[in-house]
């Protein structure tokens, strides 16, 4: 066994080399099963590990090798604070090679699900006006909570390893534009385009004070450190400074124009406000006096953020770019050019080695912040993202956008791990993956439709329960978890069913009808046809024959007076997923 080993890690170190790579890739036989348990925290200093998701029922190679199973590898050379990059290709059945790349850190475990390039992933198609765009998202500091502000009024807590994972906080009137999380994750803000700002208790949801007083929309809201007060900004041109206990305000910033962001500093004794003058300020909350104006931008200032050390700020702009600057010295150190539309959502990692800027583009940018040298860019799952959160590991990120999903991406890869939405203003909720997984409520499930291609019918989410549904999908995707469908839905496809005989009648004259039912297998067999006539199964027809593709059969069945409804369905073959019905009214008018 260790020859055998050995001669795997040499070809894995030639295929490295060979691809030019400044690193050891070394596959580590057994791993997947031997170490299954184990978490981030015990990977060594210096590497990380990855493990492959392979795509079901087709062969690929990845970096020239043929994996089996799912399997892990090394990445070694890494350091604990700077994401390294690191390629690996994978190769297809028909010779086409694709190229990709991870991000990654020491200490980190990652899952990698490769994907297959067939059309077998459902697309999910939301009921036309049930779903509110978000605004405004936020990770709780622990991890396992998401805020996410909609349009529709409401803020909704999303909590991995919680049944049901969606609460709903309801107490805006309007709009919710900003949301954020106290820094020990046990109180939530959430500011509104109705004029006010809520605090919530994380735990129980309960609204523990509204903040009135300004005169227009509050655009953005924060919370110290220690929770003890309440920022809010608004387009009134002012921003407000709270005693989160009493609710008093405290002191008024007047603005030079109506405001779009504001942040405390780590340490609380300090402000940063952006606007549309196209500058964002530096107030001392003590006295409201400003401190320092940050010019450079084009276009207005829609978002700001501090370092976690203080030292150095982020903004945002219409401009298209972000700006780092020097807290003290209010000089440029970066500038970030790389949207093609106006930047909406900056924010820092948790030791500001990295930036992420979001943009109505669609797209997010990981920048490295001392060089200003541009990581990983997150595209082509929505038109538009107005907001952007990083994890406090590193690892994941989440958008908000206009269509109402909230987004969950994973750096390592650069790809959409999970979408999840509300739905009827949070009575209804769904989680799906890219690969057709999901999770949600009974009413969800039964609202949400998908299809297979786009020239296919749709079909009720829930009709795909034995194949897709996966309970507890949230958390598995909070734990970097990349779970894949275990078939290959292009080859379990339910049959197409029709009653080809009679013709619909409305004063059908004979007692009995010849009914003729045709059965076209789309891939995944055929089991049935089953027929019902009003409401009651009735036998199944006989002398099915079978050719092309089409199983043809044919009944008689006696009618009564009135309506006679016939409904003829099937199910693949092994039966885990029902076709359409196909629906016949006869009416029988007695001589």
């Amino acid at each position: 066994m260790r020859g055998v080993l050995d001669l795997r890690s040499l070809r894995c170190l030639m295929v490295g080399l060979v691809l030019g790579a400044p690193w050891l890739l070394v596959l580590r036989a057994g791993a997947a099963q031997d170490d299954a348990g184990r978490d981030q925290g015990q990977v060594p200093d210096g590497r990380a590990d990855v493990e492959f998701s392979l795509p079901w029922g087709e062969p690929v190679l990845v970096n020239g090798r043929d994996l089996g199973a799912q399997l892990r590898y090394t990445c070694s050379g890494l350091d604990s604070e700077r994401l390294r990059r690191r390629p690996y290709t994978v190769q297809y059945s028909d010779g086409q090679v694709v190229e990709h790349e991870l991000l990654l850190r020491s200490g980190w475990f990652v899952r990698i699900a490769i994907p297959s390039r067939r059309p077998r992933f459902p697309e999910v198609l939301l009921p036309p006006g049930d779903a509110a765009g978000s605004r405004s998202v936020a990770f709780s500091p622990d991890g396992r909570q998401m805020l996410i502000g909609s349009i529709d009024g409401t803020v909704a807590l999303w909590e991995a390893g919680r049944s049901p994972p969606l609460r709903i906080l309801a107490g805006h009137t309007s709009a919710v534009t900003s949301v954020a999380f106290r820094a020990d994750g046990r109180q939530v803000l959430s500011g509104s385009r109705d004029k006010t700002a809520i605090l919530w208790d994380a735990a129980s949801g309960e609204r523990l004070k509204t903040f009135t007083g300004h005169a227009w929309v509050v655009s953005s809201v924060a919370l110290r450190a220690d929770g003890q007060q309440v920022l809010t900004g608004s387009e009134d041109q002012t921003i407000r400074l709270w005693d989160t206990e009493t609710g008093t305000q405290l002191k008024t910033f007047q603005a030079p124009a109506p405001v779009t962001s504001v942040a405390f500093s780590p340490d609380g004794r300090r402000v940063l406000s952006g606007s549309w003058d196209r500058t964002a300020i530096l107030w001392d909350a003590a006295s409201g006096e400003e401190v320092r104006r940050y010019r450079g931008h084009r276009g207005w200032v829609t978002s700001v953020a501090f370092r976690s050390d203080g030292r150095q700020v982020l903004t945002g702009s219409e401009d298209k770019t972000a700006i780092l600057w020097d807290v003290e010295s209010g000089d440029p150190l970066q500038t970030l050019a790389g949207h093609k539309s106006g930047v909406e959502s900056v924010t820092f990692d948790a030791d500001g080695q990295q930036v992420l800027t979001a943009a109505t583009d669609g797209t997010v940018i990981l920048w490295d912040a001392a060089g200003g040298e541009r990581l990983r860019t997150l595209s082509g799952d929505s038109a538009s993202v107005s907001s952007v959160a990083l994890s406090a590991d590193g690892r994941q990120v989440l958008t908000g956008s206009g269509d109402g999903y909230a987004r969950l991406w994973d750096v390592a890869a650069g790809d959409v791990v999970g979408r999840f939405i509300a739905l009827a203003r949070g009575r209804e909720w769904l989680v799906s993956t890219r690969e057709g997984l999901f999770d949600g409520s009974p009413g969800g499930r039964q609202q949400v439709r998908c299809r297979l291609g786009a020239d296919r019918d749709s079909v009720p989410l829930e009709r795909l329960s034995k194949l897709l549904y996966r309970p507890g999908l949230l958390t598995l995707l909070r734990e970097s978890q990349r779970p894949l469908p275990d078939v290959d839905l292009d080859k379990s496809m339910p049959p197409e069913v029709r009653i080809v005989a009679p013709e619909p009648s409305e004063a059908f004259t004979e007692s009995q009808v010849a009914l003729k039912v045709e059965v076209r297998d789309r891939g995944g067999g055929v089991s049935g046809p089953w027929l019902m006539h009003n409401g009651s199964p009735i036998a199944d027809p006989k002398d099915g024959q079978s050719q092309d593709g089409i199983v043809r059969c044919s009944l008689t069945v006696g009618l009564v007076p009135g309506e006679n409804r016939f409904e003829a369905r099937a199910a693949n073959a092994d039966g885990t997923w029902d076709s359409e019905s196909a629906i016949l009214v006869l009416h029988f008018v007695e001589r």
